[in-house]
C-alpha cells in the first residue's frame, strides 16, 4: 500500500513516478522472424566479446519417452504448486524452501512413476 500511494504522489519537477514509467517505457511487439536463431544470436554476441554459459543436460529423464508418464507429473505437480508466481517470487527474495520443496517432490513423483513404469 504505501509503495502504491508513494509511486502515485507529486515529485516536485519530476511529475508522478508511475506516469513517468510508463512514458519512459518503449514496448513494442517484435516479429519472430527477424530474430536469429539461438545459435546464430550466440555466435554474434561471443564475438562481440561476451562469455556465455552453456547448460548442457542434466541427467537423465527415466520417464523421457513416455508421454503419459510425464503428464501424471506435471498434473501432480501443479496440484500441490498451482501457481509458479510463488516459486518465482521467494527465489527473487533469497528463499529457497518452496524452490527446494517443489524439486524434491518431482524427484519424489519420477521415482515413484518410474517404478510404475518398470512394473508394467
Amino acid at each position: 500500500m504505501a509503495t502504491s500511494a508513494w509511486n502515485e504522489h507529486s515529485v516536485p519537477g519530476q511529475g508522478i513516478p508511475n506516469e513517468r514509467m510508463l512514458r519512459a517505457t518503449h514496448v513494442a511487439p517484435i516479429d519472430p522472424n527477424i530474430l536469429p536463431e539461438t545459435e546464430v544470436a550466440v555466435q554474434q554476441m561471443e564475438s562481440l566479446g561476451s562469455h556465455l554459459t552453456r547448460f548442457s543436460p542434466f541427467g537423465q529423464d527415466p520417464l523421457e519417452g513416455h508421454g503419459h508418464f510425464c503428464r501424471q507429473r506435471d498434473e501432480q505437480f501443479e496440484a500441490r504448486f498451482p501457481n509458479y508466481d510463488d516459486f518465482f517470487h521467494s527465489v527473487a527474495n533469497s528463499d529457497f524452501t518452496l524452490f527446494r520443496q517443489g524439486l524434491l517432490y518431482t524427484i519424489e513423483i519420477t521415482r515413484h512413476l518410474e517404478l510404475q513404469l518398470n512394473n508394467t
